[in-house]
Formats: C-alpha cells, structure tokens, sequence
C-alpha cells in the first residue's frame, strides 16, 4: 500500500497537466460551437421579391428558405397587412425588422424560433432607421368627379378598379367616391357614347376625370320610324341591342334577350311555365286604364302577335325608341315606345348554311319546402290544446291509415319533374347583285319543371329582296309560327296545402280526388294530369314593300309597306 500511493502521485503529477489541456480545449470547442449557431441565426439569407405580399406569405417563405418558424399573437400582429417586398440576400435579422416597422413589437431568437413579442420601451431619442428594401402600403379612400370634354358632369359613369370587383356609378352630379383602395390600383371608366378609360390612383384622393366621345359608337347606323340615321344626328333617345347578345343568349323569345340591357325599359315575367310571355313597360306606366305595352314595328310594318313568334336567330337588330322620336311617324300608338325590330337578309354571295342548337337542364330555383310529418302533427296538436279540443294528431280520416302506417308523401316531389330545354337552327342565304334570299327553319322544345308543362314550337321564315329595275325594289319577309302547349296539368298551390299523410292514390291505383276526404276545398295536385288539353296556336305573317328611287329627283325615296297576319287557335 505504501509503494503504490508514491506511484499513483507521480502518475498524477504528469497525467494533470494534459487532463487540464485537454478540458480547455473541449470548453473552447464548446464556445466556438454555440457562437456558430447564434451567428447562423443572424447569417441566414432571404430572398423575396413580391408586391402586395402579405406577413403570413413573408413568414411562411422564412420557414422554408431558412427553417425558421415564426410565433406571434394574433391579437397583436395583424398577419393578414401587406407589403412590398424586395428581400435580395437580406439577412434574416433585417427582414423581421422591417416586417416589425410601425409595430411596438420585438423579437427574439429561441433555437429555430422566431419569437415576436411586445417591445420595451426605450429612449425617445433612439429612432429606428427605415430600410429601404420594403414599405408598408396603406389602402387609401378617393373621391372624384367624371365630366365630359365641355366640362358637363356625366351621371350614371361606371367606374371599377380593374382587376376585382369593387366598382360604383357617378351620381347625378358626376360625383363618386370608392373606399379602401390601394393606391397604386387602376381605375376603369366606362359610359355608353364615351370612350372606355383608364386612369391610375397613383396615391391620390380626388381625381377629375374627363371623358372623350366615341366616335365609333356616334357613326352607328340606326333604324328609326322614319328611316335609317347615324347615332350623332338623332336627338331622340335610342337604344340598340348587339346582335351578338340576340345570337348567344339561350332564351325562347326576343323579350328574355334585351331584358336589362335597355335602360328603362321593364320586362317583368307572370309566370315561369315554358312558353310564357313577359310583359314590357318603356318609362313606367302611362296609363290607368288604356294598355301599356310598347308598339312592336316588325321590318316596317306594325305588329300585334305574340313576342313568341319572332325567332330571335332570325333578328339582325332591336332599336328603342324611347321619347318623342317614337310618335314622330306612329302618332299615339307610339306614346309607350316603339321596338323596332328588323329581321336578317340574305347577302350577295355563294349559298351560306349555318346551323347551331342549344340545350341545358332546367332546376326549380326557390324550391317550397312543406311541413314534414312530425311538424304537422305537432301544429295540429298545439291547434287543439289552444282551442280546448281533444288532441288529434291528424283532423281528417283519409290521413289516419297513413299516420298510423308512418307513411308520409312529399307533394312537392310528387308534382315536379326533371326539366330541360333544347333548340334547333338552320339557315341558308346568299343571293346576287339583285336577288338576295333569306330562309331560315328553328325548332324549340321545353319541357317544364313541373309535370304536364311543355312548351313546343316550329319557325319557319323567308325573306326575299329583289332589284327590279334601277329604280325600282320590292321584297317579302313572311314565317309560319306554331306553338303547341298540350297536356294536363300539375297544381303547384294544391301541392303546398297538402298534408304530408294525405293520400295520393285510391284503391284502383288512380289519383285520390280528396287526399284529405271529407276536406273537400283541396283536391289532387296531380289531378289535371287526368285532363289533358288541346292548346296550340299558328300564326301566318307576310310583310311585303316596294321602293321607289326615280333618278331624276336626287335623294327622293318612296316606300310603301303593308303587311297581312292571321291567328289560328
């Protein structure tokens, strides 16, 4: 024992030194590592370059260019502001700064975390110094009036902000205002006789804004009771429809193609049974007890028949006339307006065939929505108890076996059917230098949403200009129209009183007349389905001209129209 503690002294006497060594050199090697990974917090590298970016987008780029996740309090820091941003190589350090700006907000590093925190306060006289690699944009509110090149107010402007969908109409001082816009958004004016504009905010809250004419639009030829004119000669109020809207719309009669494109004009629909006719008011209501309806001139002659006669792929235009214009040749048939409506004709030119065709689903919009069994059972039960009956959960004998059966029927679905609607054109025209031809064929078929509503119709048209001679023209445009609204029918109101245990069938398989029996005040909803009706109507239509140009009189015209129609019902 004495000899071995002497050894063990000198083995520790020269081992000391290097444990000594060694245990710096691993302190040292500690601290250099730890200072690596706090300056690798700070030595991370950004890149971003976006308008528009919101925070959330910024720390979501952090985390996956750097690793880094960012923690806030949503109370505190709105994640949903926005900037530009334009991060080229920028430290990590610096871009949280800048997302900080205008925040009493700071933050801190935690391993791979950026905390976001309240900050502390400091002394007023250390200011933060902007960066100038982002900024905070602010939406801003503008105001501006729109006025033409003489300085007259314009109202009734649409203005937007082009590329959404925030938008507004000038007052009737020219006035308008738009709220929370950012200021580098551009504005898009528009107005009917006026150029389409495009003005940018560029960080301004009023703006004037002048519009200049369109000459394309005032050089348009228009059709009026007394002839042709160019838009900027006529001082009446006139409204034309593009042909492009008549073609491309998928509608059954003229009326459902202009309807809210004309400016004060009101077509309102009675019913939604395939086949109906809207009705048509220009400039309100004129009269308590005389009819209402605008005069329809169809190519020059006036025309009493139904809007579901006019094929609308037969229709090369639609004028409105809506003031003074439409009495100066119709007298007082025209104090509601005038529609006037001229067909297509065929052009000079090979033989040109075109067919084209539609068809779609048809759904209940508003679908009703009846009481269920429980509910209605419950309302009778309440009606009872106030009205110091003996609770009955149903009143009627024919609903007992079917409450007791828990057997309830949806009368809506019982009276509705999966509509559609399709339709079929086929046209050829052409012509020569003094024969053009026009003749045209259209097939439409609806059937309706509710059962025994169908709605079927054939068109077939001709129109023929001729050259007679230098100085004398003549033409016919006639069509054949039939529609056919046969069947039976469904009774929506009769679906909507019914009890949802009344009964539907009888014991031979038919239509229970009384599904409510001895409730005799509503019967079968689908009892007209066992009364078919016959109801069709062809009408026969030929408006014929001649014009007369004698050469010895220059600009002298003369044209005489007259027109025949008959109804079968």
């Amino acid at each position: 024992m004495y000899k071995f503690y002497p050894e063990f002294l000198r083995w520790l006497q020269c081992r000391v030194p290097k444990l000594l060594l060694m245990m710096k050199l691993t302190i040292l090697l500690l601290f250099v590592t730890m200072m690596q990974v706090s300056a690798s917090s700070f030595g991370q590298k950004l890149n971003l370059t976006q308008k528009d970016v919101t925070l959330k987008q910024v720390f979501k780029q952090i985390k996956k260019q750097t690793g880094y996740d960012v923690l806030y309090q949503a109370g505190k820091l709105n994640a949903s502001s926005k900037i530009d941003a334009r991060f080229v190589n920028a430290s990590l350090d610096e871009v949280i700064k800048q997302c900080l700006l205008g925040t009493a907000l700071d933050y801190t590093f935690f391993e791979k975390t950026i905390v976001i925190k309240a900050a502390e306060k400091q002394d007023e006289n250390v200011g933060v110094q902007p960066f100038p690699v982002i900024s905070v944009v602010a939406n801003i509110n503008i105001k501006g009036t729109v006025v033409n090149a003489a300085g007259q107010v314009l109202p009734g402007v649409t203005i937007r902000v082009q590329g959404g969908n925030r938008g507004t109409v000038t007052d009737a001082e020219g006035k308008f205002e738009l709220k929370n816009i950012l200021p580098t958004s551009v504005l898009v004016i528009s107005s009917i006789g006026y150029e389409d504009q495009q003005v940018p905010v560029a960080n301004q809250n009023t703006l004037t804004i002048t519009l200049k004419e369109s000459s394309k639009e005032l050089s348009q030829v228009v059709v009026v009771g007394y002839g042709s004119q160019k838009r900027s000669d006529v001082t009446g109020s006139i409204t034309s429809i593009s042909k492009q809207r008549l073609e491309n719309l998928p509608v059954t009669n003229i009326l459902q193609s202009i309807e809210g494109s004309v400016p004060g004009m009101n077509i309102t629909s009675g019913s939604s049974a395939p086949g109906s006719v809207s009705s048509i008011y220009v400039r309100g209501l004129h009269s308590i007890t005389a009819s209402n309806s605008p005069l329809v001139v169809l190519d020059g002659v006036p025309y009493n028949g139904s809007y579901n006669d006019i094929n609308t792929n037969d229709v090369e235009s639609v004028q409105v006339l809506k003031d003074a214009s439409a009495t100066a040749i119709y007298g007082t048939r025209g104090s509601n307006g005038v529609i006037i409506v001229t067909t297509k004709k065929g052009k000079t030119g090979k033989p040109a065939v075109q067919y084209s065709a539609w068809a779609g689903p048809e759904y209940m919009a508003h679908e009703v929505k009846p009481m269920g069994g429980a509910e209605y059972v419950q309302k009778n039960l309440d009606y009872d108890a106030q009205a110091g009956k003996t609770p009955a959960p149903v009143p009627n004998l024919y609903e007992q076996d079917n409450y007791k059966n828990g057997k309830e029927t949806d009368w809506i679905k019982a009276i509705s059917q999966q509509g559609f609607i399709q339709n079929h054109s086929l046209n050829v025209s052409g012509g020569t230098a003094d024969v053009k031809y026009y003749v045209s064929g259209d097939y439409t078929q609806e059937k309706g949403i509710l059962k025994g509503y169908q709605f079927h119709r054939f068109n077939i048209r001709s129109n023929l200009d001729a050259n007679i001679t230098s100085w004398l023209s003549a033409g016919a445009n006639m069509f054949f129209n039939n529609n056919n609204y046969d069947g039976g029918k469904s009774n929506l109101y009769m679906a909507t009183t019914m009890s949802p245990y009344g009964q539907e069938y009888n014991a031979q398989g038919g239509y229970q007349i009384y599904p409510m029996y001895p409730e005799a005040l509503y019967t079968n909803p689908l009892l007209g389905l066992y009364q078919p009706t016959i109801n069709r109507n062809r009408t026969w239509n030929g408006n014929f001209y001649a014009e007369v140009k004698p050469t010895f009189i220059k600009g002298f015209k003369y044209r005489l129209n007259t027109g025949y129609a008959s109804t079968q019902v």
